[in-house]
């Protein structure tokens, strides 16, 4: 029984502590809050910027067609 327990503390201890910091980041803090949404608002923004050169790239290559 303790041959097994030595076995599997490493896991036990490796899945409490993914807990407690999946926790952690889940009540975070309110500056951890406004910097995960300015982090998702810049994302957004650099998703709309991609998709725009895209577009613009698509229509100089259709010009220069």
């Amino acid at each position: 029984m303790l041959d097994m327990l030595k076995v599997w503390a490493p896991f036990i201890v490796l899945i409490v502590v993914w807990i407690f910091f999946m926790y952690r980041l889940r009540n975070g803090t309110p500056q951890q809050s406004m910097f995960v949404a300015k982090i998702d608002e810049q994302t957004a923004v650099h998703k709309d910027i991609a998709a725009a050169l895209e577009r613009i790239a698509t229509a100089m290559e259709l010009k220069n067609k």
